[in-house]
């Protein structure tokens, strides 16, 4: 039998792309930085390295709401001290391109 917390966070998996428009509908320039780390990712063959998104991400305002932005997508109302936040957008962004149907982001 399934948690509760296994299946609320299965379920956010397929309304990851939910969110994340929700959450960059009002900042087109995070929206941008997200989509470059996207193309830069598939660069690199689909291989996500939490330094590489460290190094792509230092000084874009995505770096600044790095912590908000986790939060919101993973629907932490209280997250953990000590969370990896950089390891946590590395789910996210695998999370997005290995979802292959009805994707938008990988056809950008």
């Amino acid at each position: 039998m399934r948690t509760l917390r296994n299946y609320i966070l299965e379920e956010l998996d397929d309304n990851i792309f939910w969110l994340i428009d929700k959450w960059f509908e009002r900042n087109e320039q995070q929206y941008k930085e997200f989509i470059e780390l996207l193309v830069k990712s598939r660069e690199n063959g689909d291989k996500v390295n939490v330094d590489d998104l460290k190094k792509n991400i230092k000084g874009t305002s995505l770096e600044k709401n790095l912590k908000e932005f986790v939060n919101f997508i993973d629907n932490e109302v209280h997250p953990t001290t000590n969370k990896d936040y950089l390891y946590s957008l590395k789910q996210i962004i695998e999370i997005v391109m290995g979802k292959k149907e009805n994707n938008k982001y990988l056809n950008l």
